[in-house]
């Protein structure tokens, strides 16, 4: 009896071993699953912005004072997020940026001595820009870590231009007018929107760091009526003197960014 199961199990065995070469082993494909476009961030963001400041130069010479330098230094910083899923639009990113920048011009003015002693005062000349921005980008991942960023935005904020002198001493009896001769300060300020277009282009250091490298033409769209010490409506200002301009940006920003 148990020979014969021996042999029924062999000749059962043999049909079965024959198809052991018709199966196939090789793992299945496996669909390699691409991660969204994911970036959050907050940051610090140098600008350089170059601005058409000939009509402040003229002013300022016939004040006589040297020129200011067409080249103004922004401070500031962004936070920008993702909102792909929000709006269904993947790779779209929101942002809120603040950058100010003030430049100066001073000098040592000759007056005559019956308004200020040894005739001499110090005058001074600052042109202040304020900007705040709403960003919308639109990421294009290049390869693993770098991608280019076009975008556009509404900017808010203002300009202002003082100018003010005065003597080296003063009294405190001095100050029974609001404004002692020689002594001075005048300011014109108004509010400015403007409309960004800027490309970015950013690299991904690690998980949680970011750099950038920017460029943005600001276009001024409306620019409100001029102040004069925040009491005088100022007509006839040189239209040249807006927020208009190119800018190059650097930026290093932390959050989390996956790419």
């Amino acid at each position: 009896m148990v020979i014969f199961l021996l042999g029924a199990i062999a000749v059962s065995a043999a049909p079965q071993d024959d198809r052991l070469d018709e199966l196939d082993f090789e793992e299945a494909p496996v669909k390699e699953e691409v991660a969204p476009y994911f970036a959050i961030g907050v940051g610090t963001t140098p600008t350089f912005g170059f601005q058409n400041l000939d009509d402040i130069n003229v002013r300022a010479s016939e004040l006589g004072l040297g020129n200011l330098s067409n080249t103004m230094t922004f401070w500031g910083g962004e936070v920008f997020g993702s909102i792909g899923a929000i709006v269904s639009v993947p790779n779209l990113r929101a942002g809120f940026s603040w950058l100010g920048s003030v430049a100066s011009t001073s000098a040592d003015v000759t007056l005559p001595s019956d308004l200020v002693d040894n005739g001499s005062i110090k005058r001074t000349m600052e042109y202040q820009i304020n900007t705040s921005t709403i960003h919308l980008d639109y990421a294009i991942p290049v390869t693993t870590g770098l991608v280019i960023a076009p975008g556009t935005g509404f900017g808010f904020g203002s300009q202002v231009l003082t100018t003010y002198q005065g003597a080296d001493k003063r009294s405190w009896t001095d100050y029974s007018t609001v404004t002692p001769l020689p002594d001075m300060i005048s300011e014109l300020n108004r509010s400015v929107y403007s409309i960004p277009f800027r490309l970015n282009i950013e690299y991904t250091l690690t998980p949680f760091i970011l750099v950038r490298a920017a460029g943005m033409y600001r276009y001024q769209a409306i620019g409100d009526d001029w102040q004069g010490n925040r009491t005088s409506t100022v007509t006839d200002v040189p239209s040249g003197i807006s927020i208009s301009g190119f800018n190059a940006q650097v930026g290093i920003f932390v959050g989390l960014f996956n790419n």
